[in-house]
């Protein structure tokens, strides 16, 4: 990641350090409350009476309408929280860069109106990366995020629709790719260091009630704050995209790249 990215980043995420994590942990949050109800309250997907402790024979009890909608959900809890919070962090970051003050509320409200385009999404890109994985036989965790990269952050900073944003996005990571490929390089080394840190601690840590979930916040933290500054630098470099498809006359919305932010009105 080039040092004038990084620094900028940095720069607006400790601007705004207290919003910026309570906006990406919100989501997060969300999906441990929602799998504890589904797995622990619901016995959702499979019945514990079922092939209790045999992931193989639990998976054969599901019918096919249970086993599309399990393959769904574990899509939606791999990206629907990184998706949301995209949202509200891109929201914020875009309204700094405009000096513009944003709340918590403002953010979440703006989250809670995309939730339903985002889940879809996220549906569009678990099951492409799945695949892309399987029957491409191509690196999924890097590829289609790369490749939807901007989709988010234009939709957000040019209050597009998803469909509409998605051929933007494509349009606007030709002008960033390199460097967007770097960020996201250097994002999932610690995502790979934080989930290896997650199973040393599932199997180092004897067994608990909710040891599982436990495992999985630690894991969730360990990333909350390199999502955060992937998100700003994802909404940098589209906004240093679309002022590169600008004429110079007409640049001026990009010209944050020349100047530093101003902490008295952000």
């Amino acid at each position: 990641m080039d040092y004038q990215l990084s620094s900028r980043s940095r720069k607006l995420f400790l601007n705004r350090t207290g919003l910026y994590v309570a906006v990406a942990g919100i989501p997060y949050a969300v999906l441990l409350v929602i799998a504890y109800v589904c797995l622990q309250v619901l016995h959702w997907p499979v019945d514990p009476e079922i092939a209790a402790g045999d992931p193989v024979a639990s998976w054969n009890s599901l019918t096919w309408t249970n086993k599309i909608l399990a393959i769904s959900a574990i899509h939606l809890c791999i990206w629907a929280p990184f998706y949301l919070a995209g949202r509200g962090l891109g929201r914020i970051a875009a309204d700094q860069l405009s000096n513009h003050k944003t709340s918590l509320g403002a953010a979440l409200s703006d989250m809670g109106a995309s939730a339903p385009g985002l889940l879809i999404y996220s549906l569009l890109v678990g099951y492409l990366s799945m695949i892309g994985g399987s029957v491409l036989f191509i690196p999924c965790i890097l590829v289609f995020p790369v490749l939807f990269s901007l989709v988010v952050p234009v939709s957000t900073i040019e209050s597009r629709r998803l469909r509409a944003a998605i051929g933007r996005g494509f349009s606007l990571l030709r002008r960033v790719v390199g460097r967007t490929v770097v960020t996201f390089l250097a994002f999932d080394f610690v995502f790979v260091v934080a989930f290896t840190v997650r199973i040393v601690l599932d199997h180092a840590l004897p067994d608990f009630p909710a040891k599982g979930y436990a495992t999985i916040g630690v894991f969730f933290g360990l990333i909350l704050v390199p999502t955060v500054l992937l998100n700003i630098c994802l909404t940098l470099l589209c906004y240093e995209a679309i002022g590169k498809g600008t004429s110079a006359a007409t640049a001026t919305s990009a010209d944050w790249l020349s100047r530093d932010v101003d902490h008295d009105t952000v």
